[in-house]
């Protein structure tokens, strides 16, 4: 696999498949930067339950680039509060989906930031025209060797063999790996730390990072085993 190297930093953001009620239990949002810089390093979290219950939050990154573009994860909604850190940050010129399934605020991002570029994974282009959003870039559809201009500082691996086509994303200078569903960080304990969750789970628990249960739970999601496992290393 080509994400590992990138570990000791990760933002993974948690979304749902069935997305009706995202936006609302969203939009209450807060900021944390990276300890080392914040200048360069943001994080946007809230609390999200999936399903209404089963507390997952969700998270945004967003990246300084050296050229002072930003370079964002958009996984949730761009509030007052998140427009007014992006914007201290620099211009907004990438806004990324980090899969299939975290595309729901790429438009209300576009309509803030319409100079950036929208990228996603195979299937958004068409998914998002019949909603008016036109993508700038899919990984997986368009070359492999494609550059989409942020690859000097931030490494992609596109994983085409897991279920939500998810790319991890590895900020080069911090050693951050940035991914979607590839990985889970559980219990959400910073996505609630500023609200509570609707219940209290005790399995919860048992899904960090290093857990056998998370790692059969993500293993059962890769429909192209061969494909994941034979992936080239991006950074040694």
């Amino acid at each position: 696999m080509c994400a590992p190297p990138c570990a000791p930093y990760i933002a993974s953001s948690f979304f749902l498949l069935n997305h009706q009620h995202a936006p609302e239990s969203l939009r209450r949002c807060y900021s944390r930067g990276d300890l080392k810089r914040l200048d360069v390093f943001k994080v946007r979290f809230g609390p999200f339950a999936r399903y209404g219950f089963i507390p997952f939050g969700g998270r945004s990154t967003a990246i300084k680039l050296s050229t002072g573009d930003v370079w964002v994860l958009a996984s949730t909604p761009l509030t007052v509060d998140t427009k007014e850190t992006l914007d201290k940050m620099g211009p907004v010129k990438y806004i990324m989906a980090g899969d299939f399934v975290h595309h729901l605020f790429l438009g209300e991002f576009k309509k803030a930031y319409p100079q950036a570029k929208v990228i996603g994974v195979d299937g958004l282009g068409a998914k998002k025209k019949a909603e008016g959003l036109t993508m700038d870039g899919e990984y997986g559809k368009d070359p492999a060797d494609t550059r989409y201009g942020f690859e000097d500082e931030i490494k992609s691996c596109y994983f085409s063999g897991f279920q939500n086509k998810d790319v991890a994303f590895c900020h080069v200078s911090s050693k951050s790996l940035i991914v979607a569903d590839l990985f889970f960080n559980l219990p959400p304990n910073e996505q609630y730390s500023k609200s509570k969750p609707p219940f209290k789970l005790p399995f919860m628990g048992t899904l960090n990072w290093h857990s056998s249960i998370l790692k059969s739970m993500l293993y059962s999601l890769g429909k192209d085993k061969e494909c994941v496992i034979s992936l080239p290393v991006v950074i040694d």
